[in-house]
C-alpha cells in the first residue's frame, strides 16, 4: 500500500466491484464519495494510480476527509471502458451496485462525480445510468475537481493534476439524449 493511505475494505464478486473504501490517514469522521465510471484493478488487497491520486487530492483539502469512499456508474472491471461496449445494461451495473451506491451517498458528507470521458459506444447506457444515480443523489449538492472534460464529462480522479485541482460545484445539466 502506501504510507499516506490505508484500504480499509471492498466490496465485490467476481468480474465487479461494487466499493472501495479508504483512510486517508487523517483523523476526523468525514467521508468522501468519488463516482467514477468503472473500477479496474484496485481492491482490498491492492491499490492504483487513481486511488492514489484522490486521496492526495483530498489531502490538500481544508475539510479534513478521513475515508475516500469509491463507487462506479458501472461496477464491471475493465481497465479499458472501451471493452465494456459489448456488455448489457445489467450486466454493465452488476447484481449489487444500486444498493450499495445508495447507501454510499447516503453516509456521505460530499459526492464528486469523477467519471471522465465515457467512450462513444457507451453512450446509451451512460445517460441511462447517470440519470439513475442523479435520482439516488436527489438535491444533494455535487462537485468535480477541475475543469469538465469536452464540457460535459467530470474530470476523472487519475486526471485531478495541476492547474486541475480546483473543486467546483456540477450542474446537472441534461447532456445530447442522443444514443449516437
Amino acid at each position: 500500500m502506501s504510507e499516506h493511505y490505508e484500504i480499509l475494505g471492498c466490496c465485490e464478486e467476481v468480474g465487479y466491484r461494487y466499493r472501495l473504501d479508504v483512510s486517508t490517514r487523517v483523523t476526523g469522521r468525514k467521508s468522501l464519495l468519488v463516482v467514477q465510471l468503472n473500477p479496474s484493478k484496485a481492491n482490498s488487497q491492492r491499490s492504483d494510480p487513481t486511488v492514489g491520486k484522490v486521496v492526495r487530492w483530498t489531502q490538500t483539502q481544508k475539510d479534513n476527509f478521513a475515508r475516500v469512499v469509491f463507487v462506479n456508474l458501472f461496477a464491471k472491471r475493465a481497465t479499458d471502458p472501451a471493452k465494456l461496449s459489448g456488455c448489457d445494461y445489467c450486466e454493465l451495473i452488476g447484481s449489487g451496485n444500486d444498493l450499495v451506491t445508495k447507501y454510499a451517498v447516503n453516509e456521505a458528507d460530499r459526492i464528486i462525480v469523477a467519471w471522465g470521458r465515457i467512450p462513444r459506444s457507451l453512450r446509451c447506457n451512460y445517460l441511462r445510468r447517470r440519470k439513475e444515480i442523479r435520482e439516488f443523489i436527489g438535491a444533494r449538492p455535487i462537485y468535480t475537481v477541475g475543469a469538465l472534460v469536452g464540457d460535459e464529462f467530470p474530470r476523472h480522479g487519475r486526471a485531478w493534476n495541476r492547474g486541475n485541482r480546483d473543486l467546483r460545484r456540477y450542474v446537472w445539466e441534461t447532456p445530447n439524449e442522443r444514443c449516437s
